[in-house]
């Protein structure tokens, strides 16, 4: 029987997860990213924390890439990345 070590134990192979399956992790884990980023977001937003908001609307822009318009009138207009 093939796959045996020398003491009868079966080898255990590392199994690579199905693509789908990697996709809805990494999906998954920059959807936590940007849902930290908006309750940040909304802290500092509550707390009138201009600096922090605007860090994390930069934050929120390099996550989302040019998806919101908002992000990208800032990047045209010079103001982000």
């Amino acid at each position: 029987m093939g796959n045996k070590k020398s003491n009868d134990v079966p080898e255990i192979r590392a199994i690579e997860a199905p693509a789908h399956e990697r996709f809805r992790e990494i999906s998954h884990a920059e959807h936590r990213e940007l849902r930290d980023i908006l309750l940040g977001l909304y802290a500092a937003f509550e707390k009138r924390n201009v600096k922090r908001a605007a860090t994390l609307f930069g934050a929120l822009c390099d996550h989302t890439g040019l998806h919101y318009a908002a992000c990208q009138r800032l990047r045209w207009a010079g103001h982000h990345g």
